[in-house]
């Protein structure tokens, strides 16, 4: 049975004087990429543009937590890639994303729940 995950992208407003370049090509490039990439796993990626909303971005942080994954069979909705992944080692945005791809696809026992959460999912991960 296949595994469905989305990423959910939203229009991008960077405030002050950080910025990062983001090209939407780049975005349908990588989308693609990824979904031949996953699906020899039974994962079934789509990427969708959510061009109703937009976030104010004041650094690499806030871009992270621009990005938002749906992953139904785990019942994980909405979850941003700073959740995922917590901080980035290099500040590659493209090399993070696939990072929190890769764990939403494979471990996502391993993500912490939301802080308002009394569950914990005996990952080990203390919360």
């Amino acid at each position: 049975m296949a595994k469905p995950i989305e990423i959910v992208w939203y229009q991008l407003m960077f405030a002050g004087d950080w910025q990062y370049p983001l090209v939407e090509t780049e975005l349908q490039q990588y989308g693609a990429s990824w979904q031949q990439e996953f699906a020899p796993t039974g994962i079934e990626l789509s990427v969708r543009q959510e061009d109703a909303i937009t976030l104010k971005v004041n650094g690499y942080a806030d871009l992270l937590n621009s990005v938002r994954f749906n992953s139904p069979t785990d019942n994980q909705y909405g979850v941003t890639l700073g959740r995922i992944i917590g901080t980035s080692k290099d500040c590659d945005f493209w090399t993070d994303v696939k990072r929190g791809l890769r764990r939403i696809a494979f471990s996502p026992e391993s993500i912490p729940p939301p802080s308002d959460t009394m569950l914990c999912h005996n990952c080990g991960c203390g919360c």
